[in-house]
């Protein structure tokens, strides 16, 4: 009977899974976790990785009929189950393909 009571006490006090989740997360080192967040930050400032969701509010045009005509235009760095985010030089490309 004492068993029961045992086992019973200690599932109550394990931790729930978003407690271990937070407990984990708060033992990353935060040297990875800063390195994460300036390689994203570096990538945005070289220009790589541009969307097609900025191209198309600098153009003043819907996304879905950007990526239509895009689509039509058949591009060689594009293909088919990726997304639509660009180089410099690919989103200039895109850029003279949705103006036209």
């Amino acid at each position: 009977m004492e068993t029961n009571t045992e086992t019973a006490a200690t599932t109550s006090l394990a931790p729930t899974k978003p407690a271990r989740k937070a407990a984990k997360k708060a033992t990353k080192p935060a040297a990875k976790q800063a390195a994460k967040s300036s390689a994203k930050l570096v990538k945005k400032a070289t220009g790589e990785g541009i969307a097609l969701k900025t191209i198309c509010a600098k153009l003043k045009i819907e996304p879905r009929l950007a990526r239509r005509k895009l689509r039509a235009a058949n591009l060689a760095f594009h293909s088919k189950r990726e997304r639509w985010n660009f180089t410099a030089a690919q989103a200039a490309k895109a850029t003279e393909i949705l103006r036209a």
